[in-house]
């Protein structure tokens, strides 16, 4: 199959724990709401799920600590083509990079790669 959304595996076991690690600093230290929660997680196993079909196989940290511009760009292209709208895109971008955010704080990932995309413009 070639659709990235009916690959199983999106993710390596140590990117699937610090998700869980993100998701609960989210929810208890900054308390966001459980519809947010719900949002940033589907957003950043949409952009591992591409990865894996980009890459070849599922990410591990190391693999986030080497993403480049490019492969942000290549993702929101996909969503692009998907039918997803700019602010769709946009919201998207900052769970990802939320997401990098933490696992920099971490010292896990550099995340300067999603941070030097910009988010697409409001129609």
């Amino acid at each position: 199959m070639t659709d990235d959304d009916s690959l199983l595996v999106c993710a390596r076991a140590d990117v699937n724990a610090a998700i869980d690690d993100w998701l609960d600093h989210l929810g208890s230290e900054r308390r966001l709401a459980d519809k947010t929660l719900i949002a940033y997680e589907r957003d950043v196993r949409q952009f591992l799920r591409f990865l894996t079909g980009h890459q070849g196989e599922p990410p591990a940290l190391t693999h986030l600590a080497e993403l480049r511009p490019a492969d942000f760009r290549a993702f929101l292209a996909r969503r692009r083509q998907g039918g997803s709208q700019s602010r769709t895109l946009a919201r998207g971008l900052a769970g990802i990079r939320s997401f990098l955010g933490f696992l920099e704080r971490r010292g896990d990932v550099n995340a300067a790669g999603g941070a030097a995309v910009r988010p697409p413009p409001p129609p």
